[in-house]
């Protein structure tokens, strides 16, 4: 509010928000699903909710933004046509104002959903561009109707006389601009990812708005309309639009009509300026059939002023001369053009590119269009230039700084020419390998490419500075170990395909080594004590040591390798081997098994021994505790038994 109020103090600001259809499968039906924030209350997604109506309250607004419900959907484009489409067509419940201009911010990080969408939630019936705002503010026909689409919008935009400013993220601002090219009356721009440019961004594109005054009309094929106007500069020009016109200040066009063919219908049209409610209303009434045509008659006047002395007027028109001379004529409104045209009758038709339509701009719709050949506007931001008008030196990439080709070459027609010593789209890249150079002199250590001064995409394994580390790699010095024992010592992996008759040792080792290197044998004390030593063993066992220089390594290896000999000319270390002794190791094993028989037995007999005393022990314990009169014998048992009858007292018995 405070930015727009720099602008105009006369304003109303509003608020809404918007999420997606509430039908599968845009949203989660399990509510928490639908937000990516963690350990935060999710409302329940919503497709679009009237929030503010228009009024001047900057801190209720406010207050709106800080208080809306933030929700989610499950899919990456938003319902943010269903949004725009109700607040364009519900003016009372929003509250536009008569006779205003007339601003919808559509702020977002996403894309969107457009018509034929709704069919995947089931949705079919086509959106029918009417206000479903209930008495909350819901958008309560989001489940009932499709997304409309980008011309229905753009269709209701200029009834209601609506200026949309895109304001979105780097991800999606291409995806928008191409928007303000089917949507007349609508400009995008990027918002940072922590919206902390919105103000400057509103303020940008809103002064972008209210300085450009374009007309449109809705003319057929048959009226052809062209409008001049010298937008309050020294020329008169043919355009539909001013530029950098300050706010307030009044601006002329002149439309100039043409009845291109005789229909017997009246026909309506609409000249207005894009997104005001003003409307100029032309009523064209064809008269087919005039005395005029008839050559004497009023309204047939040869060689008019009004055609430049260069043609007849008829009926308002101009018939150009010939020029048979020159094999040309004249031709234009006025006759006022000379040459060989490729279309006389409609000279605009080299004004565009040849695959554009009938439709598209006049001369990208940044010039005019005179005898045939484009006349590009003046501009104080921007030089433009081109055939059709098409290029200007500003529409270039910009460095991070925001300079037009970093501020080192220059915007010729959308492209960057770089001044010496500078590359990249935008120029802002130095064109100097220096930095670049790896200690062994070669760019990127010959595993990368040198962009910017720095070494990226590296070959696949390497990475650092220079592209020099190689994680995955053999090292160096495993490199050079088969090429090396193969020389030094005719053993190793690559003599396992020598043929004594057809190879010749040591030429077939250096022809079947990958790396090429001079290679010879010296005393350790005279090779210099900075090179790289290596040390390795032989299939014999043999140690052996080389040395290379590491600053001329290279794709092929180092320049040269120097194997390590000591005086007695031996190259390496080998271990010495002695005889074993079998006699000695048989008597030791039988020994070896004798004693531990000896040791199993002497441990079973300690073990039984001390078994049996234990057992011992325990009798005679038991039998100093047993207690019994000396008259009785314990274990004396009667020869007699006494059996008794339990029934020999009763009655009768």
């Amino acid at each position: 509010a405070t930015a727009i109020e720099k602008i105009t103090r006369d304003y109303r600001i509003g608020f809404g928000s918007f999420v997606d259809k509430e039908v599968m499968p845009y949203i989660s039906l399990v509510k928490d699903e639908n937000c990516q924030q963690e350990n935060v209350d999710c409302p329940a997604p919503y497709s679009f909710q009237h929030q503010m109506s228009l009024r001047r309250n900057a801190t209720e607004f406010a207050e709106r933004v800080r208080a809306a419900p933030i929700s989610g959907n499950i899919d990456n484009p938003e319902g943010g046509f269903d949004a725009l489409m109700q607040v364009i067509v519900c003016g009372d419940l929003i509250g536009w104002r008569e006779d205003a201009r007339r601003v919808i911010i559509y702020t977002t990080d996403q894309s969107f959903h457009i018509a034929g969408d709704g069919k995947l939630g089931g949705l079919v019936a086509p959106n029918d561009g009417q206000c479903h705002l209930n008495s909350t503010g819901f958008y309560d026909w989001s489940t009932v109707q499709d997304y409309p689409s980008l011309g229905h919008i753009n269709h209701v935009a200029r009834e209601h006389s609506v200026n949309v400013i895109w304001a979105v993220t780097s991800s999606h601002l291409s995806l928008y601009q191409g928007l303000t090219k089917l949507m007349t009356a609508s400009v995008a721009g990027e918002i940072s990812s922590d919206s902390s440019n919105v103000v400057e961004l509103i303020q940008e594109l809103y002064g972008k708005i209210t300085t450009t005054v374009r007309v449109e009309d809705n003319s057929s094929e048959s009226v052809s309309i062209h409008y001049m106007s010298s937008c309050n500069k020294k020329h008169t020009k043919r355009r539909k639009r001013c530029r950098d016109i300050p706010l307030g200040t009044s601006v002329e066009f002149t439309a100039h009509i043409t009845l291109k063919s005789c229909s017997q219908e009246n026909q309506v049209v609409t000249i207005s300026p894009v997104g005001m409610e003003d409307k100029f209303v032309v009523e064209v009434e064809p008269v087919c059939d005039c005395d005029c045509n008839i050559e004497g008659s009023e309204g047939y006047e040869y060689t008019s002023e009004y055609c430049n002395y260069q043609g007849n007027t008829v009926c308002g028109e101009c018939q150009c001369f010939d020029r048979p001379e020159q094999g040309d004529k004249f031709f234009g409104p006025h006759c006022e053009c000379s040459g060989n045209h490729t279309n006389p009758l409609n000279p605009e038709s080299t004004c565009r590119p040849p695959d554009a339509g009938t439709s598209s701009q006049l001369c990208s719709g940044r010039g005019s269009c005179e005898c045939g050949k484009c006349v590009c506007d003046e501009s104080n931001s921007t030089n433009i230039y081109g055939q059709f008008c098409e290029c200007d030196d500003t529409s270039c990439d910009r460095s991070l700084s925001g300079l037009v080709c970093g501020g080192h070459g220059q915007c010729e027609c959308g492209s960057c020419a770089c001044d010496a010593g500078w590359k990249g789209p935008a120029c802002d890249c130095r064109d100097d390998v220096t930095q670049c150079l790896s200690p062994d002199g070669q760019i990127c250590s010959g595993h990368g490419e040198c962009v910017c001064g720095q070494c990226k995409r590296c070959e696949d394994g390497y990475s650092g500075q220079f592209c020099s580390d190689c994680y995955t790699c053999p090292d160096k010095c495993q490199s050079l170990k088969a090429c090396v024992e193969c020389l030094a010592f005719s053993s190793g992996d690559l003599m396992e395909t020598f043929d004594e008759e057809n190879n010749e040792h040591p030429d077939f080792c250096l022809e079947t080594c990958e790396l090429k290197f001079k290679y010879k044998e010296k005393l350790s004390s005279r090779i210099p004590g900075d090179w790289v030593n290596c040390t390795h063993k032989n299939d014999s066992f043999c140690e052996y040591t080389f040395s290379y220089q590491l600053d001329t390594w290279s794709k092929n290896g180092p320049e040269k390798v120097f194997l390590h000999i000591n005086e007695d000319k031996e190259k390496g270390i080998c271990p010495i081997i002695v005889q074993p002794d079998y006699f000695g190791i048989i008597i030791g094993i039988a020994g070896g098994i004798v004693a531990v028989g000896m040791l199993t037995i002497l441990l079973w007999k300690a073990f039984t021994t001390i078994t049996d005393r234990r057992e011992f022990a325990k009798f005679e314990h038991e039998r100093q505790e047993m207690k019994f009169n000396a008259n009785s014998n314990p274990i004396f048992k009667q020869a007699t038994t006494t059996i008794q009858n339990p029934i020999y007292h009763k009655e009768g018995f």
